[in-house]
């Protein structure tokens, strides 16, 4: 069981006064993500009536993104969650649930619920409102190298003389 809607945690001035720069990638980042769409299409993933109420998606898939962008562990994302203010409202965890919001074995389940699938509407969603806001510009390509196959040029080769 899990809601299928989310209210922010925090007032516009409470984000006026403790985040202070409102350029911030992940400030920038919580106005263009459509959190609502992603959790619409991410509720079939669990069954509407039978089990506890599972944490929030909103903040499930905040923390996934987190994952993502900065590239922690589990365990980690959840340290940096805690002392961020900046991460604290892109995740939607008030102060009084801070300390206790998220074992990070609840990522992991949360990614196994997912599955391929789940994870591909986060990717998704997120990457179309990126390209449609300019954000990122849909004919460039950022690509890890140490995939590509490349051949290695030995002293001895034929080729280099």
């Amino acid at each position: 069981m899990i809601a299928q809607t989310f209210q922010d945690a925090f007032s516009p001035q409470w984000i006026k006064m403790h985040l202070p720069n409102a350029t911030h990638d992940l400030i920038l980042l919580h106005h263009i993500i459509p959190w609502q769409s992603i959790i619409e299409r991410l509720t079939p993933f669990y069954h509407p009536h039978k089990g506890r109420t599972g944490h929030s998606l909103r903040t499930l898939v905040a923390t996934s993104i987190l994952c993502r962008l900065r590239q922690l562990s589990d365990r980690k994302v959840i340290e940096n969650l805690q002392e961020n203010r900046y991460m604290q409202s892109f995740g939607n965890i008030p102060d009084q649930r801070l300390m206790t919001f998220l074992n990070p074995s609840t990522l992991c389940r949360f990614r196994k619920r997912l599955g391929q699938e789940g994870t591909l509407i986060i990717e998704e969603q997120v990457f179309e409102h990126l390209k449609h806001s300019a954000v990122i510009d849909a004919d460039m390509m950022l690509m890890d190298t140490t995939v590509l196959a490349s051949p290695i040029i030995y002293p001895t080769d034929v080729r280099l003389l």
